[in-house]
C-alpha cells in the first residue's frame, strides 16, 4: 500500500511533499487508533513522564547559568498545572537535585527525577518510574555522581 500512495502522490507532491505527507500521518495515526481502540487521547502517564523530564531539564538549564541546583520551581522560571500529578522538588546540594511526580490516582504510575554534577563538569540525569501503579515512589540512589532507581521502579531510557 505504501508503494501504490508514493507512485500516486510522488507524482503529484514529489518526494519531499511524500515524506512530509507519511509525516503528519504517522503523528495522526496513533492518535486516531487511541480512540479507535476505546482511549480518548494520550495516556495519561504521559503528563507524569514529561513533567519528571522538565524539572531535569530546567534545573539543568539553571545550574549551567547559576552553578548551583535551584530548591524552588519560581526561581526555575517553570509553571505546572498538571492535571494528574502532583510534584515537589525533594532534596537539593550542591551535587544533585531529586524531585518528585506522584500520581493522584492510584491506577497511574508515579515518576522520581534526579540530576547531579561531577567535577568533571558532567551532568548525570535519570528519570525512573514505578514498576507498577502507585502514588508513591523512593528518589533515585546517589552514589558517586550517578544515580540507579530505588526498588519498586525503573529508569526510564
Amino acid at each position: 500500500m505504501g508503494f501504490i500512495l508514493f507512485v500516486l502522490l510522488g507524482g503529484f507532491f514529489g518526494v519531499y511533499g511524500f515524506v512530509i505527507l507519511l509525516s503528519i500521518l504517522a503523528s495522526v495515526l496513533p492518535n486516531l487508533l487511541g480512540v479507535v481502540g476505546g482511549r480518548c487521547g494520550a495516556r495519561p502517564e504521559i503528563e507524569g513522564k514529561n513533567l519528571a523530564g522538565t524539572i531535569n531539564r530546567a534545573q539543568h538549564a539553571f545550574h549551567f547559568e547559576k552553578q548551583r541546583f535551584s530548591s524552588s520551581f519560581e526561581e526555575l522560571g517553570v509553571v505546572f498545572d498538571p492535571e494528574n500529578y502532583d510534584f515537589a522538588i525533594s532534596e537539593v546540594d550542591e551535587q544533585k537535585a531529586l524531585a518528585i511526580v506522584t500520581a493522584k490516582e492510584e491506577y497511574l504510575e508515579s515518576f522520581a527525577a534526579a540530576i547531579s554534577f561531577s567535577d568533571s563538569s558532567h551532568y548525570n540525569t535519570i528519570v525512573c518510574k514505578t514498576i507498577e501503579p502507585s502514588k508513591e515512589i523512593a528518589a533515585p540512589i546517589f552514589n558517586d555522581y550517578t544515580f540507579k532507581c530505588a526498588a519498586g521502579s525503573e529508569e526510564i531510557k
